[in-house]
């Protein structure tokens, strides 16, 4: 084997063991409720993209340059497909800055129809470095509305436009059945 084409393989080889370790650190966050802030697209959509770009540079070091371009457009229908996906599941993201912007909750929610209405509402505080939030658990926001009844949106249902901070650690929403205050760690 070339000198040259062996600097490759290794590369590759590198970059497989970026990518397990980065899953395998993903995974051990999830298990402790740590997400990616949902900036532009929803946290799942950015492990996928990783991945993908990952695994198409590893093609590209292993000199696979054919399979590399008839895989594109499969890689992007995928990661196209991924990201409508990701982003019509329903769920909402609302990010909720403390007056000081030491802190902030983000809230994330959906609405879904069956019998009745439901709605869920989880909310995440998110770190100093801003690209990280953990689930405030125990926590969350179930209503379930009768179908006979007019549907409210899901921001009428918490009280979105009405929350207020009492302090950099507490946010006190009026929702439609009772005062819900959400603490932060």
């Amino acid at each position: 084997m070339p000198e040259v084409q062996k600097i490759h393989y290794n590369k590759a080889l590198i970059l497989l063991v970026i990518l397990l370790l980065t899953d395998l650190l993903l995974y051990v966050l999830r298990m402790q409720e740590i997400y990616p802030v949902p900036y532009v697209a929803p946290p799942m959509f950015y492990i996928v993209a990783f991945n993908l770009f990952v695994v198409i540079g590893i093609m590209l070091l292993l000199r696979k340059r054919a399979a590399v371009f008839y895989s594109i457009p499969v890689l992007l229908i995928v990661l196209a497909g991924s990201y409508l996906v990701f982003s019509f599941i329903g769920n909402q993201y609302v990010f909720l800055p403390s007056p000081e912007r030491s802190e902030s909750i983000v809230v994330k929610y959906h609405r879904f129809v069956m019998i009745d209405t439901s709605y869920v509402f989880e909310f995440y505080q998110k770190d100093c470095s801003g690209l990280w939030m953990s689930k405030l658990v125990g926590q969350q926001y179930t209503y379930t509305l009768p179908i006979h009844d007019n549907p409210l949106t899901p921001e009428e249902v918490l009280g979105l436009q009405k929350g207020r901070w009492t302090s950099e650690k507490e946010l006190v929403f009026d929702t439609v059945t009772d005062k819900l205050t959400i603490k932060l760690k």
